[in-house]
């Protein structure tokens, strides 16, 4: 009997190794067949894109061209008989055209635009053009005479 003990014990501990031997290996093995984490997305920030509007002009007093959104709000000079470009966020703008000097501006002008196929114009002292979308295209352009 002690015999047959000694044997079935001997068997167990063979057998108990055994299994964690083999256990061992489908636990070495198994990472080999995981598939791979999943990769996350990596979130590509774009800057928003920019409009170059050429400004020009032939008026002989001196004025500024305002460009006013929520997000963005700057005044360039206006030049004159020399075309400049100036480069502004896309978005949707109120655009102004007043003298440089707060007042009444010297003389009558014609102030034109254009801007995603819509022309703008207005003629006096100075302009105010709202909704001026500069989104569907880079380019845009406005003047004064």
């Amino acid at each position: 009997m002690k015999k047959t003990l000694l044997l079935c014990g001997i068997m167990i501990c063979c057998v108990a190794g055994f299994a964690m031997a083999l256990t061992g290996n489908l636990v070495k093995n198994h990472s080999a067949v995981t598939p791979p984490a999943k990769k996350t997305a990596k979130v590509i920030s774009k800057k928003p894109f920019t409009v170059t509007v050429t400004l020009s002009g032939t008026g002989g007093s001196t004025y500024r061209i305002i460009f006013h959104n929520s997000s963005y709000d700057h005044t360039f000079p206006m030049p004159y008989n020399t075309p400049t470009q100036i480069s502004v966020p896309s978005g949707v703008y109120l655009v102004a055209i007043l003298p440089a000097i707060p007042g009444p501006g010297s003389g009558t002008h014609s102030f034109s635009g254009l801007a995603c196929a819509v022309t703008f114009s207005a003629s006096g002292t100075m302009a105010q053009f709202n909704n001026v979308d500069l989104t569907c295209n880079n380019t845009a352009s406005f003047s004064m005479n």
